[in-house]
């Protein structure tokens, strides 16, 4: 299992070639984040001057990994 930070899931997002190469090679692992990562990325998206396509972007990524919840 892998749990990604903000800065890397903002690297993945931004298409960094290294960070997309890593999340490939454990493509049988649970690439996850928290519920927290994802307020960041989500206000980081809304605060761009891009907000719409940053969101997006995003929500995509999102989609692809795991979230794990506060409790």
């Amino acid at each position: 299992m892998y749990l990604i930070d903000t800065n890397h899931c903002s690297l993945a997002i931004l298409g960094n070639l290294n960070i997309l190469n890593r999340l490939v090679e454990v493509e049988n692992s649970l690439v996850s984040t928290c519920v927290i990562v994802q307020g960041e990325l989500i206000d980081m998206a809304t605060r761009s001057q891009r907000q719409q396509s940053n969101l997006t972007l995003v929500q995509n990524f999102i989609r692809g990994i795991y979230i794990y919840n506060i409790d």
